[in-house]
């Protein structure tokens, strides 16, 4: 015997897609240096970044917050996950004359590309230096190499020493290495996601602000089935981010990975964003490679449900300044095609895109890895639906405990908040409609079971166009 209780169930099928074929808060997980582990925190400023590093320090969720604030998300919800595998410092490669050496420590707050470079010949004490965190496109200011040799950059974790015990530093010896972002378990990341549902707040996508596996993906598809079908339903899309291409990797190599990757995983409830991009982060100016993920989570809280992250009369996506590997850099011997970006797509990966004609860059298409036949294989429906369940689930919840006389009050409750989302000044379905059906055995059952259906706005993906010339003189 349970409580008495409302439910919902989610049907599928019923567009018979072809095989061929911002309102809402948004919450987010990671790794972070700052705040606790056990609480949920909340922003709605996109200009007040130093809010952000306040409570949460730095690292990929500090960042990926700061991201989709500035991507216009009116409300973002952090949950910190422990870490589970400390960022970390890899070798320093050398360019240099002088006898100087430099070397590095540190469990890094995130990933960077690393560039010290010595400004003026010396020894410790004497020299001075510069460094950058993205591969020398920003430097610091002048700084004098200390006596005692350490010098911390702030705000990383990273300790430079300089050793002039076989001889002074030259000017323009320049020296070279990379961090890594520290990680959390499979079993942290779902503590901070329960975290978040457990919560009060009110929100539709979850953000992994972490590199993630097919494994993974799985796992949190199971997830949020679960969260779908409790007795306080959850209704939510879990986005994550998939790997880069290694460094010992071909671009074809990484995608085909990633594609095979892809065969293993079949839930709508979750999306996948293979799109890497170099961006200006607004909170510090640096040029970050990341993956784009918290950039579309943003881009998708600033709209209504049913419009896509992809729509390109919105213009091109905030922050970006190229996409990764970028086969335009005269340094990049093997960038990514738009062939490979249409495969990932195919594959049902979030992807980044240029359009012909047009500056910026755009999402090519709000992919889950749901089947291709499944309604919800575009993220747009699945939050439209979520959207749903979750309103005509209030509505539902609040004729639980009256009399069986009211069946006309509960169908028109269940059908208000879909009159809502057809307002036409918000438009988010094309129709909606709730009903009960007849011939209920609602005394001897004590339920009753309501129906409800939506028909989409549609979003359209192609254009096709046939133009030719005509003379006006032959036309009759």
């Amino acid at each position: 015997m349970t409580l008495p209780r409302a439910k919902v169930t989610v049907l599928d099928g019923g567009l018979g897609r072809s095989a061929d074929g911002g309102d809402i808060p948004q919450a987010v997980v990671g790794v972070c240096s700052g705040g606790d582990a056990d609480q949920v925190f909340s922003f709605n400023d996109p200009t007040n970044f130093k809010d952000v590093r306040t409570k949460l320090g730095y690292g990929p969720l500090s960042d990926a917050v700061v991201q989709m604030l500035a991507a216009g998300c009116p409300q973002v919800y952090a949950a910190k996950a422990t870490t589970g595998t400390p960022g970390e410092c890899g070798a320093v490669t050398d360019d240099k004359t002088g006898l100087g050496v430099v070397t590095v420590a540190g469990e890094a707050y995130d990933a960077w590309p690393v560039k010290v470079k010595i400004a003026r010949a010396g020894g410790n004490g004497v020299a001075i230096f510069q460094y950058s965190l993205d591969n020398g496109q920003n430097w610091s200011r002048q700084l004098l190499v200390p006596a005692a040799g350490t010098y911390e950059i702030p705000n990383t974790n990273v300790t430079l020493t300089f050793d002039d015990a076989a001889g002074d530093f030259a000017k323009d010896d320049a020296f070279t290495f990379a961090t890594t972002a520290p990680v959390a378990t499979t079993n942290d990341l779902g503590t901070a996601i329960d975290r978040l549902t457990a919560s009060s707040y009110h929100f539709d996508i979850v953000l992994v602000a972490q590199i993630t596996d097919n494994t993974f993906w799985t796992s949190m598809g199971t997830k949020t089935l679960g969260l779908e079908t409790a007795s306080v339903p959850r209704f939510l899309q879990i986005v994550t981010m998939a790997d880069y291409r290694g460094a010992a990797e071909t671009t074809t190599e990484w995608v085909t990975d990633l594609v095979n990757q892809s065969l293993s995983v079949e839930n709508y409830r979750v999306s996948v964003c293979s799109g890497w991009v170099e961006l200006m982060c607004p909170a510090d100016g640096f040029l970050k490679a990341r993956n784009a993920a918290a950039i579309v989570c943003g881009w998708i809280g600033a709209s209504r449900t049913n419009v896509s992250p992809g729509k390109v009369m919105r213009g091109g996506l905030p922050m970006v300044t190229r996409i990764l590997p970028d086969r335009h850099d005269k340094d990049e011997s093997d960038g990514l095609t738009d062939a490979q970006i249409a495969d990932l797509d195919t594959s049902r990966y979030v992807t980044i895109r240029q359009h012909p004609g047009r500056t910026g860059f755009y999402v090519t298409n709000w992919r889950t890895m749901g089947a291709p036949t499944s309604d919800f294989a575009y993220g747009e429906y699945k939050r439209v639906m979520d959207k749903a369940c979750r309103l005509v689930h209030i509505a539902a919840v609040g004729s639980i405990q009256t009399e069986a006389t009211t069946i006309a009050a509960i169908e028109a409750d269940c059908q208000d908040p879909l009159d809502d989302m057809m307002d036409p000044g918000t438009r988010e379905i094309a129709a909606g409609r709730a009903w009960i059906p007849d011939g209920q055995d609602i005394l001897g059952t004590e339920t009753v079971q309501v129906k409800v259906r939506l028909t989409p706005t549609g979003t359209v993906r192609n254009i096709e166009t046939e133009i030719g010339f005509e003379n006006p003189l032959l036309a009759s």
